[in-house]
Order: C-alpha cells, then sequence, then structure tokens
C-alpha cells in the first residue's frame, strides 16, 4: 500500500519528473496510467481557464480520490481476510457511520473531484475568478460538494449490498450497524 500512496504523491509532485519509472512492472502501468488521467484531467482547457483556487481544489480533491481508492482496496481485503470462516457482519466500527461517511468514504467516490470539476466548467473563459467567491462561499461549496460524495456513497452502497457481501467488499451499510 505505501507503494501506490508514494507513487500517486510523485504523480502530483510537480518537482518529479513525469518520464521517471516503477521497478515493478505492473506498478509501472499503473503508473502511467493514473499520469496520463490526471494530466487529462488537469489540462482540460476549462480547468486551465479556471482561478488558481479552483485548479488547485481539482487537483487536491484528485489526488484524495486517487489515495482513497487505495485506502478502499486494503479496507476490503481486510474485510475478506477477517471474514474467512467468520459471520457476515463486519466487528463493531471504529466511528460513527455520519463520521466515517464524510470523511473516509466520501474520498473513495467521486463526488469530491466531480463537484470542483463541475464548476470549473461553469465558469466563463473571459473571466478568471474562483468560481464560489469569498470564504463563506467556499465553505458552503465544500459542505454541499462532501454531503453530495456521502449521499453518493450511501446510494451506491445501497444497490451493491449484496454484491459487497458476496465479494467481501466493505459496504458503508454495514458500517452503520
Amino acid at each position: 500500500m505505501r507503494d501506490l500512496e508514494l507513487m500517486i504523491q510523485q504523480i502530483f509532485d510537480t518537482s518529479s519528473r513525469a518520464k521517471d519509472r516503477c521497478p515493478n512492472r505492473e506498478l509501472d502501468e499503473v503508473r502511467t496510467t493514473l499520469h496520463r488521467v490526471t494530466s487529462w484531467v488537469l489540462n482540460q482547457p476549462k480547468i486551465l481557464a479556471s482561478s488558481q483556487y479552483d485548479r488547485t481544489v481539482v487537483r487536491r480533491e484528485l489526488k484524495a480520490y486517487y489515495l482513497g481508492q487505495i485506502r478502499s482496496i486494503f479496507e476490503s481485503s481486510s474485510l475478506a481476510a477477517s471474514r474467512k470462516g467468520a459471520a457476515s457482519q463486519p466487528k463493531h466500527p471504529q466511528e460513527t457511520y455520519h463520521k466515517w461517511a464524510h470523511t473516509t468514504s466520501a474520498d473513495h467516490v467521486a463526488g469530491l473531484i466531480a463537484f470542483p470539476f463541475f464548476c470549473c466548467l461553469l465558469n466563463p473563459n473571459d473571466e478568471v475568478q474562483d468560481c464560489f467567491p469569498g470564504a463563506e462561499a467556499k465553505y458552503l461549496a465544500h459542505d454541499l460538494s462532501l454531503h453530495l460524495a456521502s449521499l453518493c456513497r450511501m446510494e451506491n452502497d445501497i444497490g451493491s449490498i449484496e454484491r459487497d457481501r458476496r465479494e467481501h467488499n466493505l459496504n458503508s451499510i454495514d458500517c452503520g450497524a
């Protein structure tokens, strides 16, 4: 997991060279693909024409999304290992469902990246200004984005309860028990 997290850090580190290769061939293929996707997102004309603040939010949330995906993979692997021969319900969660849905799980759904990306698409090219000017507007926009991400997580998990249990994947519905 640490290798994957380091790879994500390097993709977003502007001082690292894009052509650096990973010693592991499979990791190198993943790094190449993620670098291409990242470049595609961050180099969209509407993103480039947006304010520095809005570009930074897109970049930050894309990085958090990648890292959240990695955590989700390892959480599901850990859950699968703990469920071998055990009941289908996971152990009592360490945090409340509300906190988990608004923090850990919100990072590994695309809602937190989709919202700022969409906001950049709304910004006219002839005006380089923040989509949400002022601290209060930024706070409310981020809060809305977080609620939308949590809603996406819950809706997705409601629709995949049986599959996730069958495949031993972490499902937020199980965490609320």
